[in-house]
């Protein structure tokens, strides 16, 4: 596999380049604490492969025969299991990583006995061959589908957002995809993660049956990706046999994801010093005096839109959560209802902890992808109140007795406008949304929603899991002459007592969730909106002390910043060729 180190390089010496206009050109502070974010980003990023599946399918045992090692344990019980991030580098360790980012290191010998409850995830730093072929590729041994509740919630809401691909391991022996296995890759799926199956243990069955199990294992996978995309391999840990595992590995094109995280977070702030530069260019004909006024009344104007904006977000807070909140709870409704008979048949067939569990795989993705869909309609709200009020902003006008030569609040204003417009594609500091945690949200970029949304449901999970066993004791004794027939009584008592409790115990702890949600979202909106603003502010500031020049200086000055719009839209359009680059 290709490293990201030839393409990273690029990166980084495009912003290296943009550095240096900005620092010739005095651009304004917050472009300059965007322009570091951007490379912060482009210099820690790498690809997470998260390896899933069942308890004992052998994903654990694929890793190692991959490393040539056995240090990852495969004889784990299910409730001890942890995400493991396996690393390259020396010397060898592990590395238990709290909430806080805080890390306990370990020996290799020392990682059954490290107590998970104090740790998200793990990191195994292994000096391995393997791995270092994989450039910035790091593969997570994530815990079995069928670990403890707890432990499989904060793994895969966790790894949603940092997985890059998903490897899906089954066992032979199951002979299909089961249920559980199917939702699971559905819920993927639904978060727009791609990603891949491997049948492993091929060396317990003849070559026919093998066959046929992926035959039946496609046919289902077709029904979850129509595009029939996802390929299906066959390996054996046991006899090394791993070919299409590492093909899944090496397959996936880090590349690609890279050059576009990285595109995304560097052009928007090359847009946003065009249009300041665009105002200066502008604003250079106009008097000082005349700039003067522009400033004091965008000052004036700023306060005014800001006063308009809290009236708003009061008159849209009560429809909004009110709505979003009955959606959500609608939703796990229906959600429920549809399984009712399934999770009937778990209980009956399976016992407690299988229903619990299945209970569990039916709810996140219900919750995560109907917050997710609550938290875009109230950005898209927010971000259009925004929107108008920055476009009433625009509007100023300079005194009707200012001469302005070669220029108008016809030309200023669009430039100004531009520079709300190019950031608008992301307000990328929506921060502290839950538990303190800083998540990077663009409006309707997967991963920002995504990161929120996941936040916003643990807690509901853990509710959830807290009282299962009142949902047990609620079902009680099901008598009947026959199994189907106390699987229909039990569908019709989980559908008209268990799906309203459910939802009666969650609606306080979502209408909290929403409402803090749009109180944040809002609070980040109002503080990216006064950015943009102080933005011009700058620009028209810069342009109002550069007056003091004879005619000369100031065509100096204008050609100056003509041939740094034009470095910039040069470096923009560097961008859109390295998008374009085959790896």
């Amino acid at each position: 596999m290709k490293t990201l180190d030839s393409t990273r390089k690029k990166y980084l010496d495009i912003i290296n380049q943009t550095r240096g206009i900005f620092a010739d050109q005095d651009i304004s502070q917050e472009n300059i604490e965007s322009l570091k974010k951007s490379e912060a980003t482009v210099r820690t990023y790498e690809t997470l492969i998260p390896v899933c599946g069942g308890f004992n399918a052998g994903k654990t045992s694929l890793i190692n025969a991959f490393l040539d090692t056995a240090h990852l344990p495969v004889d784990i019980l299910p409730e001890t299991a942890i995400a493991a991030e396996i690393r390259q580098g020396a010397p060898e360790c592990v590395k238990a990583v709290k909430v806080d980012g805080v890390k306990d290191s370990y020996t290799l010998e020392e990682i059954k006995q490290i107590s998970i409850d104090k740790y998200e995830h793990i990191e195994v730093v292994l000096d391995s061959d393997s791995l270092g072929k994989l450039g910035e590729v790091i593969l997570v041994d994530m815990p079995g589908i069928d670990s403890s509740l707890e432990n499989h919630n904060k793994a895969i809401l966790s790894y949603l957002t940092k997985g890059s691909h998903y490897i899906f391991v089954i066992d032979v022996e199951d002979g299909t995809l089961k249920k559980t296995s199917f939702d699971f890759l559905k819920e993927i799926k639904s978060y727009e993660k791609s990603f891949s199956v491997i049948i492993n243990k091929s060396d317990r069955k003849p070559d026919s049956i093998i066959n046929d199990v992926r035959k039946q294992v496609e046919t289902i996978v077709g029904s979850i990706v129509s595009d029939n995309t996802i390929k299906v391999g066959v390996c054996s840990a046991q006899e090394n046999e791993i070919n299409d595992f590492v093909e899944a590995v090496l397959s996936f094109d880090s590349q690609g994801v890279f050059k576009k995280n990285s595109s995304n977070v560097i052009i928007p702030v090359i847009n946003s010093a065009i249009s300041e530069l665009d105002i200066r260019f502008n604003s250079l004909d106009v008097s000082a005096s005349d700039l003067d006024k522009t400033i004091r009344k965008l000052s004036q104007s700023r306060e005014e839109v800001e006063r308009k904006l809290k009236i708003e977000a009061k008159k849209i807070e009560a429809e909004l959560s009110s709505t979003a909140l009955e959606e959500i709870l609608s939703m796990i409704k229906q959600g429920l209802r549809a399984e009712s008979y399934y999770l009937a048949t778990t209980l009956i067939n399976s016992g407690k902890e299988a229903f619990n569990a299945q209970l569990n795989e039916i709810l996140r993705p219900i919750l995560v992808n109907s917050t997710k869909k609550s938290i875009e309609r109230i950005s898209e709200t927010l971000i259009t109140d925004i929107s108008k009020a920055f476009a009433n902003l625009t509007k100023l006008e300079i005194s009707d007795k200012a001469k302005i030569n070669h220029t108008s609040t016809s030309t200023l204003l669009p430039a100004v406008s531009n520079a709300f417009t190019a950031s608008k594609s992301g307000f990328n500091d929506f921060a502290k949304i839950v538990k303190g945690k800083d998540f990077n949200l663009s409006y309707k970029g997967m991963s920002g929603v995504l990161a929120i949304a996941t936040g916003i449901i643990a807690p509901w999970l853990e509710i959830i899991i807290l009282f299962l066993p009142e949902i047990i004791g609620l079902l009680g004794s099901i008598f009947g002459d026959s199994a189907e027939d106390k699987i229909k009584k039990l569908e019709v008592r989980i559908s008209s007592e268990v799906v309203p409790m459910i939802a009666s115990k969650l609606r306080p702890e979502v209408e909290k969730s929403l409402k803090e949600t749009q109180e944040e979202l809002f609070l980040n909106l109002n503080e990216s909106f006064n950015r943009e603003v102080m933005k011009i502010e700058s620009a028209l500031i810069t342009a109002k002390n550069s007056k003091s020049g004879k005619i000369d200086e100031m065509e100096s000055r204008k050609n100056s910043i003509k041939n740094s719009i034009e470095s910039l839209l040069k470096i923009r359009r560097e961008i859109e060729t390295i998008l374009l680059e085959e790896v």
